[in-house]
């Protein structure tokens, strides 16, 4: 699957955003099981084979990191951990990892339910002779798919757009709040009577919900 379009609601379906392994993403975008990976190592009959990714953290991108999204780096592969539920690698990098321990999970475990991240659970670890494999910082959807730079900014833009909307909408709503023309006008309580019933309260209401209503706006505003 290729993307074409970025919708508005693409970047809550962002995953995380890790380091891709370069054998791990397909001419499309598409992300599969690293072959030169799972190949240094056996993996048990019946396991479900991963091997595709090292998180660097859960959901989108920081946005100091939206820069280098599409940038080649290295990872080094220095020790493999096992547990009854999954295989990982322990990478050796200067990319700050939030999500713990930097590894990749070479498979998990479906008899026992297993799921990738209770690779950050394993406590045994042996060294291997160390090797470096190569990746792509990417941002990665629900889909398994691993977004390029420009869709990443094309996320965080709308986003931003989005927001900036919310603060103006709320800004616009406090501005034409009946206290805040009152003051701003510079109203005496005479005027502001006047105002709030002709522009207010200018529908049929029970005369005694719109005094009751009228006082405590005065109040509000100190008249």
């Amino acid at each position: 699957m290729k993307i074409t379009k970025i919708n508005k609601s693409a970047s809550r379906n962002i995953n995380y955003t890790g380091v891709v392994l370069s054998d791990s993403i397909l001419p499309d975008g598409s992300i599969v099981s690293s072959s030169s990976l799972l190949a240094r190592f056996e993996i048990p009959h019946g396991w479900t084979p991963l091997a595709s990714h090292m998180t660097i953290n859960v959901g989108k991108a920081a946005e100091n990191l939206l820069s280098v999204i599409d940038n080649p780096v290295t990872l080094n592969i220095i020790a493999l951990g096992k547990d009854e539920n999954a295989i990982a690698v322990k990478v050796e990098t200067s990319i700050p990892v939030q999500s713990g321990l930097p590894h990749i999970t070479l498979a998990v475990n479906p008899s026992n339910g297993a799921t990738p991240s209770m690779s950050k659970d394993i406590q045994s670890w042996t060294p291997v002779t160390p090797f470096s494999i190569s990746g792509v910082i990417k941002e990665v959807t629900l889909g398994d798919i691993a977004l390029t730079k420009d869709q990443s900014q094309n996320l965080y833009d709308e986003e931003k757009r989005i927001e900036q909307e919310k603060i103006q909408k709320e800004k616009d709503r406090q501005d034409n709040s009946p206290t805040n023309i009152i003051k701003s006008k510079g109203m005496n309580r005479e005027e502001a009577i006047e105002f709030l019933r002709a522009e207010v309260f200018n529908k049929p209401i029970p005369e005694h919900v719109v005094q009751g209503a009228i006082e405590k706006i005065l109040k509000s505003v100190g008249l």
